[in-house]
């Protein structure tokens, strides 16, 4: 330092601060919004509810979406059903099924029908994709 230049005044520490608290801001912000999307998003993937009331008789509801399920997967080869209308007409089954829960909730058959309807709409997507285009091109071909 020369005699010529001023002296170096003490610098204030309040931007140091301010610059804290903002990234402090910052930062409880960001696990708020973390913290709100996993509490949301998180059970209503794993669980989700249904927007039916509970049902309370288990076995006829498990013989009418047997029954649903069966005309669900005819109409799927049959090929009288487009993607939207399988996807809307599985979400009804899901959202009817999951009303059941607490009435079947120890009842095997249950889970059991869930299975069956997963493995129903694999089926209905691979006959969609893979068959329906052979069906299309044979019944062209066949038809004067």
């Amino acid at each position: 330092m020369t005699q010529n230049e001023p002296p170096e005044k003490p610098r204030s520490g309040a931007p140091l601060l301010g610059r804290r608290i903002a990234i402090g801001i910052y930062w409880a912000g960001i696990l708020y919004l973390l913290f709100i999307g996993f509490y949301s998003v998180i059970p209503q993937t794993f669980w989700p509810t249904s927007s039916l009331p509970d049902a309370t008789e288990c076995a006829p509801m498990l013989t009418q979406q047997l029954a649903d399920l069966r005309a669900f997967s005819e109409e799927t080869v049959n090929g009288s059903l487009t993607r939207e209308e399988r996807r809307n007409r599985l979400a009804s089954w899901d959202d009817r099924h999951r009303s059941l829960l607490h009435a079947c909730e120890d009842d095997e058959r249950f889970y059991d029908l869930e299975r069956l309807r997963y493995r129903v709409a694999t089926t209905a997507h691979r006959v969609e994709d893979d068959q329906g285009p052979m069906f299309q091109d044979l019944q062209r071909r066949l038809s004067p």
